[in-house]
């Protein structure tokens, strides 16, 4: 678990307390955050019994009692400056989130599988997003490695429980969803590639059956966040753009297998999912 990184923070332990959501488990976390007390004195737990990644980070939100609010998950590691290099960013007031580079720590593996596309590593929660700039929809923070005001909550809300992981569904788009509402209030959200965190990229998902779902539900994701957000018109062009991206994909698929590029063939693959799911979750039921 990441509590032992998080108590060798270069940061002094009175500054900074860690709330661990323990999302209505049946391991033994209850357990580990009693042995961890020992070596945290500003260590605590809060459960909810509210299955979902969402209901878990805002019981986080209200019941933290810091200016600054961080969020990472429990199975990444921060480097010793993390909290630092987030704090830092925030010195000007517009600012209301900051995120940081995202870098994969493995296990089992030596490294990314030849099927898998760059385009998308970012469905592992790995980013990097170049030097310090604001950010815009849709290259925004992640969740493992993000930080907002607190008080910007009690202006714009906290995270839609209708989106974030929830047992097996992997619909995403939450941390995306509440910095458009950031934006739309008039705040800023940065990257600083110097708040880094190392997030276990673990063996199960490396296959291509997990990918495919990931597709699938990225594609359903980002249809409910647009059809809040964006003009119908925007969402009647990206439709005919996939419904032509569907058509392409399909026979690249087929053309990349025939010449035997499983790297292109499972990206075409992957983005028929993508765009299929978008087109049914936009024109689905409102």
């Amino acid at each position: 678990m990441v509590l032992s990184e998080l108590a060798a923070l270069d940061y002094a332990a009175d500054q900074f307390e860690v709330v661990v959501v323990d999302n209505a488990s049946t391991d033994n976390t209850q357990e580990v955050v009693r042995k961890a007390r020992n070596a945290m004195a500003g260590l605590r737990s809060v459960r909810e019994e509210r299955i979902g990644l969402s209901h878990a980070r805002n019981k986080g939100i209200a019941n933290a009692k810091g200016e600054f609010i961080a969020f990472i998950d429990d199975d990444a590691c921060p480097d010793i400056d993390w909290l630092k290099k987030l704090e830092e960013v925030f010195k000007e007031p517009r600012i209301a989130c900051v995120g940081g580079m995202v870098r994969p720590s493995w296990r089992s593996l030596s490294g990314w599988p030849q099927w898998l596309h760059k385009r998308h590593i970012c469905f592992y929660s790995v980013i990097e997003y170049g030097d310090h700039r604001e950010l815009h929809y849709p290259d925004y923070p992640v969740g493992t490695n993000i930080a907002f005001r607190r008080r910007v909550f009690d202006e714009v809300g906290s995270f839609n429980t209708e989106l974030g992981r929830t047992g097996d569904r992997l619909i995403s788009g939450e941390e995306t969803d509440l910095c458009l509402r950031l934006e739309r209030a008039g705040y800023a959200v940065r990257y600083t590639p110097d708040a880094v965190v190392h997030h276990n990229v673990h063996e199960e998902r490396l296959n291509k059956k997990w990918l495919i779902r990931r597709s699938y539900w990225q594609g359903a994701s980002v249809a409910i966040i647009e059809k809040v957000y964006f003009a119908e018109s925007k969402i009647v062009f990206r439709t005919v753009k996939y419904l032509l991206f569907i058509v392409a994909g399909g026979f690249g698929k087929l053309l990349f297998s025939l010449i035997r590029n499983e790297k292109m063939s499972f990206f075409c693959a992957c983005q028929v999912e993508l765009c299929k799911a978008y087109i049914a979750k936009a024109w689905g039921k409102r």
